[in-house]
């Protein structure tokens, strides 16, 4: 089954891949963030998607639909194994994804690394 990995290293970065993928079931199967020794760590992280809409995640923060990835305080790496499911839209090949601190605001600039990984549900649509 196809996988697709994003690996993000900045607050706001651009996601380049190789083509569009059509709207289809994904699932987020593992997340893993990373954070320096210099840094305090949030006791959870928001990532903004553009392919995850507020029709996919509803919550209690001002309505809006990020992707809410706990971390361990304990340690520098936090991986968690979720298995989400999404419903996403098409997923252009170029896109713009941020990641900001829980409060869903303040932009999270303390992380060195922060990887998701999505299965398809069907690899059909190639």
């Amino acid at each position: 089954m196809p996988v697709l990995n994003l690996r993000i290293t900045n607050q706001s970065e651009t996601i380049s891949l190789n083509g569009n993928i059509l709207a289809q079931d994904l699932v987020l199967h593992q997340a893993m963030i990373t954070f320096p020794n210099t840094t305090a760590l949030p006791s959870a992280v928001d990532i903004e998607l553009p392919f995850i809409t507020r029709f996919q995640i509803h919550n209690s923060d001002g309505g809006n639909a990020f992707l809410t990835i706990p971390v361990d305080v304990e340690k520098r790496t936090t991986i968690s194994y979720p298995d989400l499911v999404f419903k996403t839209e098409n997923i252009p090949s170029e896109f713009i994804a941020k990641v900001f601190e829980s409060d869903g605001v303040t932009p999270c600039s303390a992380f060195s690394e922060l990887q998701l990984w999505f299965n398809y549900k069907q690899s059909a649509l190639f």
